[in-house]
Parts: C-alpha cells; sequence; structure tokens
C-alpha cells in the first residue's frame, strides 16, 4: 500500500515536473522571439503596390528582428483569401499581413469576414490619395466632365477596381458618395492588372494610385485626371487634387501591418519596435521618395483608433450606395 501511494506521487511529481518543462518552453519561446522566419502575406499579385510597399518594409523589419520576412503573395476576393489566412493563424507572431482596406469592407459582402477587431493591427505605414486613371483615348479630360457624366447616365462609365473589398473599389465608393456618380466595376487581380489594361485599351477608366503608374502615365499611355490627397503629389506636379477641380474631398485608404488575434503582448512589443526602425530607417525613406508613394506612419494605438473612425466613414460610404 505504502509503495502504491509513493508511486502515484511520484507520477504526479512527473505530471508535473513535464507541465513545468512545457510552461518554461513556452515562456522561452516568447522570450527568444523571433527564432525563425516570419512570413507576410499580401492579398495581391506580385507588382502591385501593396506588394511592392510590403517588399521594401520586409527588407528593414528583419534587419530589426534577425529573421527573414517572407513576403507571400495569396491573391483572390479583394484581399480576402489572406486576410482570412492571417485571421486563423497561430497567434505567435510568425504570420502577419500588409493589408488594405478589406478588414474595414470585406464584411459588406462576406458577413463572416474578419474586421479590424479581429485582428492585432500593429500600426500603419502608408496612406495614397485614390486617383482617377483613364486610358489615353478616353474623351475625359477633367474630373468634372468624369464625374458628371457617371452622373448624368448611371453605370456607362467603366470602373476597374482591385476586388470588392479591397482599397482601390472602395475609393470609388466614397467618389459615388461625394459626387452621385453610379460607376459600372470590373474586378482584377490588382494594380498590376489594371495599369496594363488601361494602357491596352480594355478598360476605360480605374480607381487605383499614381505611383505604380509613373512610367505609363510619362509615355503618355494612361492620364491621371486627379488624385484626392490633401496636395498634389511631388512625383506628379501636373496631376490637380479634387479640391482644386471642385471636389470637396480628401480621402485615402491605408496599408497597415496586421497580426493574428490574441497575439502575445510581448511578442506584438517585439514587431512594433521592428516597426518602427523599419518605418524610420534611412532606406525605408529614400524609398517613399524614390516611389512616390506616400508615408503615412501610425504605432499601434493611433492606427488603432485611425482605423476605427475609417469604419465609421466607409459605414455611410456603404448605406449610400445601399441607398441609390
Amino acid at each position: 500500500m505504502h509503495f502504491s501511494v509513493s508511486k502515484s506521487i511520484a507520477r504526479i511529481i512527473a505530471a508535473a515536473g513535464i507541465a513545468g518543462m512545457a510552461i518554461m518552453a513556452s515562456g522561452a519561446s516568447a522570450q527568444d522571439y523571433p527564432d525563425h522566419e516570419v512570413t507576410m502575406l499580401v492579398g495581391f499579385n506580385a507588382g502591385g503596390a501593396t506588394d511592392v510597399i510590403a517588399r521594401a518594409l520586409a527588407d528593414q523589419m528583419e534587419k530589426a528582428l534577425g529573421q527573414p520576412v517572407v513576403v507571400v503573395n495569396k491573391s483572390g476576393a479583394g484581399g480576402l483569401l489572406a486576410l482570412n489566412e492571417v485571421a486563423r493563424a497561430k497567434p505567435d507572431g510568425y504570420t502577419l499581413m500588409l493589408s488594405t482596406a478589406t478588414p474595414l469592407t470585406a464584411s459588406r459582402s462576406e458577413p463572416e469576414a474578419p474586421t479590424v477587431d479581429d485582428v492585432e493591427v500593429i500600426g500603419i505605414v502608408n496612406l495614397d490619395g485614390s486617383a482617377v486613371l483613364v486610358k489615353a483615348d478616353s474623351e475625359f479630360k477633367t474630373l468634372d466632365a468624369f464625374f458628371e457624366a457617371a452622373k448624368d447616365k448611371p453605370n456607362s462609365v467603366v470602373m476597374a477596381h482591385a476586388g470588392v473589398g479591397g482599397s482601390y473599389y472602395l475609393n470609388a465608393l466614397v467618389w459615388e458618395a461625394t459626387t452621385g456618380a453610379k460607376f459600372k466595376y470590373v474586378p482584377y487581380g490588382g494594380g498590376s492588372e489594371i495599369y496594363p489594361a488601361l494602357a491596352g485599351g480594355h478598360v476605360e477608366s480605374a480607381s487605383a494610385v499614381l505611383s505604380p503608374a509613373k512610367q505609363l502615365i510619362g509615355s503618355g499611355q494612361i492620364r491621371a485626371l486627379g488624385v484626392s490627397s490633401a496636395e498634389r503629389n511631388p512625383s506628379f506636379p501636373d496631376v490637380p487634387t479634387f479640391k482644386e477641380s471642385g471636389i470637396d474631398l480628401v480621402w485615402g485608404a491605408p496599408k497597415f501591418v496586421i497580426a493574428p488575434k490574441d497575439t502575445p503582448e510581448d511578442v506584438i512589443a517585439v514587431l512594433s519596435d521592428a516597426l518602427d526602425q523599419a518605418m524610420n530607417s534611412e532606406e525605408m525613406n529614400e524609398f517613399w521618395a524614390k516611389t512616390g508613394y506616400e508615408k503615412f506612419y501610425l504605432k499601434r494605438d493611433e492606427a488603432t483608433q485611425y482605423l476605427q473612425n475609417a469604419q465609421k466613414s466607409i459605414n455611410e460610404a456603404f448605406a449610400n450606395a445601399d441607398g441609390k
């Protein structure tokens, strides 16, 4: 009897020891984060604005983390496929995403889609004004003529975007809400498909950003009618703002780094520090200046508040679109 009790106690002690080792191991993994490569998902094809920014950012973040940050393109459904993957990933800091407006918009078409509340926001890194782009031989020469045509004859103007739920689609909805226009939409896999389609005359107009189109605009293959930034983009000094064209709108959809919900706070802190180092690096500052993408950096708390406010504006744009 005495022997069996001792044996039971030994089993309990052994089990407790195993549990203790597991707890210690868990603590060590958080303390040693990261100890292998980190994946940064992009919800669109390679070569588009989100992809280009993600790769520049990953190069700098891996210097701070001491481990590779590998960009993986998972395009489809306006970024929703990638968003679903990061939202369902293990919350250990090894799966991130450079997101566009998808968490703010996807639930419109997919009620079960993750929202900003279902992920951890690390920080906002970019906000480009939305631009109206048209094919070279388009009849539209000004923003006013463009929007008037889409208002007077709803659905007569064909507008390309990068998928329902994405930033480009959201931009167009905001334009509709502001101007009274109504477009006929054609989705593409991302900016890397939209710009060649415009240049080839396969689509009439597009909601996109200016920077990736710099060469095509410079060569006269496509034209930019206007951009919704507060000021003209220095890389595109001839492109007027919406306000200059008489449209009272300053608008842009942000790009921001997210991680799975319930990622440990100490891991979030490491990622936040790495993002901060990256965003303040000389290399990233040179990247913004060279490419014409607009740096817009907000850390975690400010970024979360900004996105919550943006969600309210987006809901209003959707309500307006539904009321038409």
